[in-house]
């Protein structure tokens, strides 16, 4: 099947279609996960019920630190996101120079002090 890159009505009317099929809306995520687009590639496994890629991308977000990609994933797939889960995340942000959700991510995980600490350091910048 041939799927290509949306405009949003396009995207939308797919999105909101009772019509449309579950392969041709996870090689529309699977498409928009390939170009980056992670939250279009998010809303079409959503609609396609498809966990294997939302599980996937819940994993990217850990691995890149993006505590909103990481959040929105696990929501879909109603994992209650552990204290541990939340210090790796912000641990990876944090090696990637990524403070604001470095932060984020430790105050997720009950960690006040290293969160202060972070939004501290990003008021001096």
């Amino acid at each position: 099947m041939k799927v290509k890159v949306l405009t949003y009505l396009e995207k939308r009317k797919i999105l909101n279609s009772k019509e449309i099929d579950r392969s041709t809306l996870v090689a529309y995520g699977n498409l928009y996960l390939e170009k980056g687009a992670v939250n279009d590639a998010l809303d079409f496994f959503e609609k396609a019920h498809f966990e294997e890629g939302i599980r996937k991308i819940r994993l990217l977000g850990l691995n890149e630190g993006d505590v909103f990609i990481f959040k929105k994933a696990s929501k879909m797939l109603k994992i209650e996101n552990s204290r541990d889960d939340w210090n790796r995340v912000g641990e990876k942000a944090l090696e990637l120079g990524k403070f604001r959700y470095a932060a984020i991510a430790f105050e997720e995980a009950g960690n006040e002090e290293k969160a202060q600490e972070l939004r501290g350091y990003m008021g001096r910048e």
